[in-house]
């Protein structure tokens, strides 16, 4: 009877749901899945996800420690040489201005190509997240295609500029300018493999039907720069309108510039493409961009020690509770960041106010 009445309640009892032991996921793992589901597009299947070549990982993995060093050296460089000039008043570093160019030109293009293969970049998304899926990809397709037509002539230019600087030298330190070219080169061609793996991901419709598109749009600027040339105000306005259509579709901002910058100068004939790599490079290697790696520093220790995070709420229990009070934290939030970086006109964003409301 008691074996009866056991077996009666087992039969009746439910059976407890079963628990599987998932194991905790690190913090990485967890930024990936988050990376991935935010970068999917609405309304698509969801695909296999295509894993990134070995090759192609094993050069993000040289290129990132490279930058890691270049980086690392530039900032005790540059604060070593100028504690020596204040506290010295003396120019024994004056080479250090030689290395600085090299180091900011590497971290330019070849930083450059890591993060826009890793998704990091500067576009304005509104108008695109709005489509549907199949815009989307084709979009994405056109973004890829001119991020490969740009770098190819921006490298393919450099080839020239490097077998020019072969014989020139740094004056101190005797630094062949040919290291000031290759990295251009290099990114380039990273850029290229990236945009290209990009593509291979893609659908093949999307692909195909954006580098038809790419083409024929590069052919008539191609045919059309004599006409452009002699009539200025149509090339302007051709430029504005590229410009708009490239921002609303999701071009990186770096990649329209670049565009608009090579179209101008081959179509008015102020400068070959040769003279656009060697602004690129001089732009990249200027004095004032020594600043950024103190910049990147800067933010390291304030994210590491919550320090915009403390700001935000400080300045939050002042002035949170007014209506209005939101933009007025950021505002002051953003103000107050900027002294510990070393400069009033640069200084990132003040973090973003999770436990804020405007009221």
């Amino acid at each position: 009877m008691p074996g009866k009445v056991s077996r009666a309640i087992r039969a009746t009892t439910p059976p407890r749901p079963h628990r599987p032991h998932h194991r905790r996921r690190s913090a990485l793992a967890q930024a990936s899945t988050l990376v991935t589901s935010a970068t999917a597009l609405p309304g698509a299947v969801p695909a296999a996800p295509r894993s990134t070549p070995r090759w192609l990982a094993a050069i993000d993995t040289l290129v990132i420690a490279i930058l890691n060093v270049m980086l690392a050296a530039e900032v005790l460089l540059v604060f070593g040489s100028t504690m020596e000039r204040s506290l010295f008043n003396s120019s024994s570093t004056m080479w250090v201005d030689e290395v600085s160019p090299l180091f900011l030109i590497t971290l330019a293009f070849l930083g450059g190509a890591v993060a826009y293969g890793h998704g990091q970049f500067i576009a304005i998304k509104v108008l695109v997240d709005r489509l549907p899926a199949r815009a989307q990809a084709f979009l994405q397709a056109v973004t890829e295609w001119i991020a490969i037509v740009v770098s190819a002539l921006i490298g393919g230019y450099s080839v020239p500029m490097f077998m020019a600087n072969a014989d020139e030298k740094t004056i101190l330190l005797g630094i062949s300018y040919l290291w000031m070219t290759i990295p251009i080169t290099a990114g380039c061609a990273l850029f290229i493999a990236r945009a290209g793996h990009a593509l291979w991901c893609l659908p093949r419709r999307a692909s195909v039907a954006a580098g038809v598109l790419v083409a024929l749009v590069f052919a008539t600027v191609v045919f059309a720069t004599p006409y452009l040339g002699d009539h200025p105000h149509v090339l302007y306005v051709g430029l504005a309108a590229g410009f708009l259509a490239m921002i609303a579709a999701g071009v990186p901002v770096g990649f329209v510039l670049a565009v608009i910058g090579i179209v101008c100068a081959k179509a008015s004939g102020s400068g070959d493409l040769m003279g656009v790599v060697m602004n690129a490079q001089r732009g990249a290697g200027g004095f004032v961009f020594l600043a950024l790696p103190f910049f990147i520093l800067a933010g390291y220790i304030m994210d590491r020690a919550d320090v915009g995070a403390r700001i935000v709420g400080f300045v939050s229990s002042l002035i949170g509770h007014i209506r209005g009070g939101l933009l007025q934290v950021m505002v002051v939030g953003a103000g107050d960041r900027r002294p510990p970086q070393g400069s009033r006109h640069l200084g990132g964003s003040a973090p973003p106010a999770r436990s804020l409301r405007d009221g």
